[in-house]
């Protein structure tokens, strides 16, 4: 299933809705027309594939992981994502 693409800024913090790829043969963040795609090899339990997803998100996004959090959707696929202290315009240049 997929969600409408969905990033919200908010003064210096953007919001993003991402779809999470657990137990993934790749380790990417893909951007298409819909969906932000995050696929990690780590698997769900234990938090081990979120703490995979922020440390992607870091690294992908020039980001330090202090100021990435996942604000809704632990437990969900699909997810609502905290980014402080970068422009959506910045964001798009990363992942296009």
């Amino acid at each position: 299933m997929s969600f409408h693409l969905s990033i919200e800024e908010k003064g210096e913090d953007v919001f993003i809705t991402i779809k999470a790829h657990p137990n993934s043969s790749k380790k990417e963040v893909k951007l298409s027309d819909f969906d932000i795609d995050v696929y990690v090899h780590e698997p769900t339990d234990k938090g081990k594939a979120n703490k995979a997803i922020i440390k992607l998100l870091s690294k992908t996004l020039d980001l330090p992981s202090s100021s990435i959090s996942i604000v809704k959707g632990i437990k969900s696929q699909t997810k609502i994502i905290l980014l402080k202290g970068i422009k959506t315009s910045l964001i798009f240049e990363k992942l296009g």
